[in-house]
């Protein structure tokens, strides 16, 4: 339990240690893909939650979704950005593995759900104070998003790593967009 406090805390005050700290764990794949399972699933029932416990809607004109295909979806959808972003990464030399790529994202999962978890007990008091501190806390994960990607590919630069996850952002954005329209959905 300390080892998640202290990971906790440095996440926050050094993103690129905090990075440096899980990677040192060195988990196998299988170890990686349980993590980042546990925290999709925690993921997905906060989505639930905020939709309060009913179908969620991710895309307009697909019809409500139970919880195990949100489980899927976003679980990919991780996934395929954790492979674009190393690909993305390539373009500093970067080089990081699949498996550590996993495991961050699983670690950054964990704190959107601690955030998320904070938002709905604030909302029970002041909905617009919650607010603030989920648009606050969205930046703040970014920051530390961004330095563990710099831990893991190994950037020197917090701003490459920004750049990589950008970049790998927008190639899924596109390849997804392409997928979409070619088993028929379209933008109409």
């Amino acid at each position: 339990m300390n080892f998640l406090l202290d990971l906790f805390k440095l996440s926050f005050s050094d993103p690129s240690a905090a990075g440096v700290k899980l990677l040192a764990l060195r988990l196998s794949i299988n170890a990686a893909l349980s993590a980042f399972t546990v925290s999709i699933i925690f993921a997905s029932i906060m989505i639930f939650a905020f939709n309060g416990f009913g179908l969620v809607v991710l895309l307009p004109g697909i019809p409500p979704l139970y919880p195990i295909f949100v489980v899927l979806i976003v679980g990919i959808g991780n996934l395929a950005l954790i492979g674009a972003i190393i690909l993305a990464g390539r373009i500093f030399q970067a080089h990081g593995s699949f498996s550590d790529g996993v495991l961050l994202f699983a670690w950054v999962q964990m704190l959107q759900v601690i955030l998320q978890v904070c938002q709905i007990v604030l909302s029970l008091f002041s909905v617009a104070l919650a607010g603030i501190v989920g648009l606050f806390g969205s930046g703040l994960l970014f920051w530390v998003l961004f330095g563990l990607i710099n831990s893991w590919l190994s950037l020197s630069s917090i701003w490459r790593s920004a750049f990589c996850f950008v970049l790998g952002l927008i190639g899924l954005s596109v390849c997804g967009s392409i997928i979409l329209v070619s088993i028929g959905f379209s933008p109409a």
